[in-house]
């Protein structure tokens, strides 16, 4: 989760407010965090083990841009389409039928 220590987050946010104002659409937000994850990636080789890529090193840029996207869902995304569905009501009929028949427990919205 992108929870940090406020006294670490003072470190980055101000270069995260710039990029922001410089961020126009979807492909700009795609080409920075690309290219973040590669600078990180070469970070964390030079530190540990002179450029040499590793699994870990990997691991580590997947794992967190994978929580990030899980968290941008449960906190941003999930609950606008809980709105939309409110305003538009939902979809998937069959299926949202076939999860009760199979589970009578479920209360379907």
């Amino acid at each position: 989760m992108p929870y940090i220590d406020p006294n670490r987050r003072k470190r980055f946010d101000p270069a995260i407010e710039h990029l922001s104002q410089e961020i126009e659409n979807g492909g700009d937000l795609q080409y920075v965090i690309a290219e973040l994850s590669d600078l990180l990636l070469r970070t964390f080789a030079e530190k540990e083990n002179g450029r040499k890529l590793r699994y870990s090193h990997c691991e580590k840029v997947f794992g967190a841009l994978s929580g990030a996207a899980a968290e941008f869902y449960r906190v941003v995304q999930g609950p606008y389409e809980d709105l939309a569905i409110e305003k538009n009501g939902h979809c998937y009929d069959f299926a949202r039928k076939r999860i009760f028949l199979q589970n009578p427990k479920v209360d379907l919205p």
